[in-house]
């Protein structure tokens, strides 16, 4: 893999932190993230079918330990890090904002997953 797709393999493990954080993977969280694809989130320069293909994968290896995910998520953009723009940063928040919001209210266990995104994105 290349420095970007690091990024969107990273964002992917990221993002089904996020969604499986109160639980499971809501349907609606699933459909927040193929409407950000849909609605140019690939104008941004990246592949969005690695961060699709993560929730297929995660789905099917029912991983649901969303700590661990996070984690992976957060050494594969450490891994691209050099191509990780300001303005990416910014589009990566913004799609975990949209997932955690997609099924009713923010659960606190989301919140803090967003919460320890935007400080451990600052490292990078």
């Amino acid at each position: 893999m290349d420095a970007s797709q690091y990024l969107f393999y990273g964002l992917g493990q990221i993002a089904y932190s996020v969604a499986i954080a109160d639980g499971k993977v809501q349907k609606e969280e699933r459909a927040r993230l193929y409407e950000m694809v849909k609605e140019g989130f690939r104008e941004m320069g990246g592949n969005m079918s690695y961060t699709e293909i993560i929730f297929a994968i995660e789905d099917k290896d029912r991983i649901n330990d969303g700590v661990f995910l996070y984690e992976q998520g957060m050494r594969n953009l450490e891994m691209g890090k050099h191509k990780f723009t300001p303005e990416l940063k910014e589009g990566f928040l913004a799609l975990l904002e949209e997932i955690a919001d997609a099924f009713d209210d923010t659960e606190a266990s989301e919140a803090n997953l967003l919460t320890r995104f935007k400080k451990d994105v600052e490292t990078l």
